[in-house]
């Protein structure tokens, strides 16, 4: 499962960035493969801000977002992969990092390369079978951390 998991964070972090930067079709069976069918109907995202958002707020936020960073040379690495806790075999905890890289305004005079944000993430992961890796998201904590 620790290898499904981190095969999971990867993949939806790529999708993030084609979808983001409005390169993948814009499309509800686009949106649903690679996104929607690995989110658990009750899985809760805490974001940097301390904000809570559910399943149905985070899909229409994401699915909404296609595009938002068209333009920007947005891109995201992960970094640190580390299972944290496996309390069963069908349930695991993963800690990483998340770095975003690009432009934040558009503006040309800015390097394309900025690292702009940075946060540290854990994620418990469930399994399920019919899904690209195998797991799907049940809990994402992301908390902000220094870019230097």
């Amino acid at each position: 499962m620790e290898s499904s998991c981190k095969d999971e964070i990867l993949r939806i972090h790529c999708f993030f960035v084609d979808w983001l930067n409005g390169t993948l079709p814009n499309t509800d069976e686009t949106f649903d493969t690679n996104c929607g069918a690995v989110l658990a109907d009750d899985l809760i995202l805490i974001k940097t801000n301390g904000k809570v958002i559910h399943h149905d707020a985070l899909q229409k936020e994401l699915r909404y977002a296609h595009g938002r960073k068209k333009g920007l040379f947005f891109d995201m690495e992960i970094h640190n992969v580390v299972v944290v806790q496996q309390p069963s075999q069908d349930l695991c905890l993963v800690m990483y990092e998340e770095w975003h890289y690009g432009r934040k305004t558009g503006h040309a005079e800015e390097a394309t390369s900025l690292l702009y944000d940075k946060r540290i993430c854990t994620a418990l992961f469930q399994k399920k079978e019919d899904t690209p890796s195998g797991v799907e998201w049940l809990h994402i904590h992301e908390t902000s951390i220094e870019t230097t």
